[in-house]
């Protein structure tokens, strides 16, 4: 049984991409992104912006390096092999 989604790079080396990473990277990148919008629309009592655009703007500049950092790395698959996937889903059944 393989896990995750699987390709092979040039080399024809078989990767395979981490589900829960790819679920969870765009969340993460989305709710910076939404924390940068949010710092921008803030105004002190004078009307002036709280954070000045040249900060924003270097937020925004690593948000979107984080993003291809997270933007699904390689791993190299594997094969679990039947006998250990019955063994693991036996212990998760068992009362002990």
């Amino acid at each position: 049984m393989k896990i995750g989604m699987n390709y092979k790079d040039e080399n024809e080396n078989l990767y395979m991409y981490d589900p829960v990473i790819l679920v969870l990277s765009p969340l993460y990148v989305a709710t910076l992104q939404e924390q940068v919008e949010q710092e921008a629309e803030e105004r002190t009592p004078e009307s002036l912006p709280r954070v000045s655009r040249a900060i924003l703007s270097d937020y925004s500049e690593k948000i979107e390096a984080i993003a291809s950092k997270l933007a699904a790395p390689p791993v190299r698959s594997y094969d679990l092999g039947s006998s250990v996937l019955d063994k693991c889903l036996q212990s998760l059944h068992s009362p002990y």
